[in-house]
């Protein structure tokens, strides 16, 4: 299963692996960051699950779904 997290640092929002260090992405806001990490999943697993921690060390989960600029897309 693969498990991504989107984390506040310092001025800005990553996107990073489970158990990694280093950032896939980098943004300047969250929502940007979960959008990010919501497209990465859902192109790489089909069982893959978002994480997103806030500042102030709440986490909720996102499900990844196939964006509605790319549902019209492929009709």
């Amino acid at each position: 299963m693969l498990l991504l997290h989107v984390e506040p640092r310092a001025h800005e929002w990553i996107v990073r692996r489970d158990g990694a260090d280093a950032p896939l992405s980098e943004h300047p806001d969250a929502s940007a960051a979960t959008r990010a990490a919501c497209a990465c999943a859902f192109t790489m697993a089909a069982d893959a699950s978002v994480l997103v921690h806030d500042r102030y060390h709440r986490v909720h989960e996102e499900r990844p779904r196939r964006l509605n600029h790319e549902v019209r897309a492929r009709r």
